[in-house]
Order: structure tokens, then C-alpha cells, then sequence
């Protein structure tokens, strides 16, 4: 009987250790970006590392939300930075879509202002925020975990951009994470930091966390 009660629980033990070892697999899409004249604003050039993706007018895109209650924006996927920001209220980013924090019940913000800085001399500045985070835009069954982001306040490189999701490593210097891959890992909702970018047709994709999804390792 002992021996029995042994065996069930380490079976119990496998079946709820297994069920966490899940994968976070969420659709994205290829948007195109409305031409501006190259004399007011500077386009973005910084693109991500998939084939499909080969004019400067394209950008993989993920629905992502922020907030209590949750407001929800086209985040660009960046495979070659590390922070996670979105456009604020009253930033001076030329979308029309921001984030306002005054609606959100469950903000952190400590004002901690960061210059984030990308290729050719871009740069974002804003100030740091920790709030419930939503991927792939339903609140209702993707609440994923409390996140560390930037609040962008000012830039005068980026256009048509609402949020951006990088998915590198934050530097050691660094106290708190801002890459996506690495807060959903420290937080164990991932065990793995890795991540798959995959094309089903020109327009849409599949991005996925935590494992490389079977169909790709066989492919």
C-alpha cells in the first residue's frame, strides 16, 4: 500500500511539473507602414531577422496590452535590443495610439529616466513602469505576468511605431530586466530563453516562447 502511495505521488509529481513546462505561442502579422516624406521624418530601418521581411515599409508586428484596464498597441518585434516600450500620453511620438497610465489602476512608475539608444544614432528617452502585461491582445486568456517597460516620452527618430518588443539580453549594468524573453523566464512562465520567429504565409507569422516548436525542429 505504501508503495502504491509512493508511486502515485511521484506520477502526481511529473503530471503538475510537466504541465509547466509550457510554451507561449502567440500570431503575428506583417504591417505595412504608410510612406512619409523622407524630409520631415526619418524612417525606420531596423528590421527583424526573417526573409520575409525585406522592405524598409514592412515591420513584424504582435498585439500586445498594458494596464488595468488593459490598453493594447502594435508591438514591433526586434530580435536586436533589449527594452520593451511603449508610446506615452503625452510623448511627442508621431502615433496616434499611447499609452495613457492615468487609466491603469495597477501602474508602477518610478520616474527613472532612460536613454535607449539603437542604430544610426535612434534613440528613444522615457522613464521606467511596471504593470500587468498581456501578449497577443486578449486580456481575458493571456494575462501573462507583471512587466518591467519603458514609458517613451520623446524621440525624434522613430515614426508610426506605437511599442516596440525587444527580445535581447539586458546588460549586467542593468538592475532590472526589460527584455521580454528574460522577464517571462525569471518569473518561471518559461524555461527556456529562446525564442522562434516563423512565417505561415507573406503576411502572417508565429512567435513563440520557451521551446523551439516541433514543426520547426522536424522541418
Amino acid at each position: 500500500m505504501i508503495s502504491k502511495r509512493i508511486s502515485l505521488f511521484i506520477l502526481l509529481t511529473l503530471t503538475i511539473s510537466l504541465s509547466f513546462q509550457q510554451e507561449l505561442k502567440f500570431p503575428f502579422y506583417i504591417e505595412d507602414r504608410p510612406q512619409r516624406p523622407s524630409s520631415n521624418l526619418i524612417s525606420f530601418k531596423e528590421l527583424p531577422e526573417a526573409p520575409v521581411v525585406s522592405s524598409e515599409d514592412k515591420r513584424a508586428c504582435i498585439d500586445m496590452c498594458f494596464g488595468n484596464k488593459p490598453q493594447c498597441f502594435k508591438m514591433e518585434i526586434q530580435t536586436g535590443s533589449f527594452y520593451m516600450w511603449v508610446a506615452e500620453l503625452n510623448s511627442d511620438l508621431r502615433v496616434d495610439n499611447k499609452f495613457d497610465s492615468s487609466k491603469s489602476k495597477s501602474i508602477e512608475r518610478n520616474r527613472t529616466e532612460l536613454l535607449l539608444e539603437y542604430q544610426d544614432d535612434k534613440n528613444i528617452v522615457g522613464y521606467t513602469a511596471k504593470d500587468d502585461l498581456y501578449i497577443g491582445g486578449s486580456e481575458e486568456q493571456n494575462k501573462v505576468f507583471r512587466g518591467n517597460f519603458v514609458l517613451a516620452t520623446r524621440s525624434d527618430s522613430f515614426s508610426q511605431t506605437e511599442g516596440m518588443i525587444g527580445l535581447g539580453y539586458t546588460p549586467s549594468s542593468y538592475e532590472e530586466k526589460y527584455s521580454l524573453i528574460e522577464q517571462l523566464y525569471e518569473q518561471k512562465i518559461i524555461f527556456h530563453k529562446v525564442f522562434t520567429q516563423s512565417f505561415t504565409t507573406s503576411k502572417k507569422g508565429e512567435l513563440t516562447f520557451g521551446k523551439i516548436p516541433d514543426k520547426i525542429v522536424n522541418d
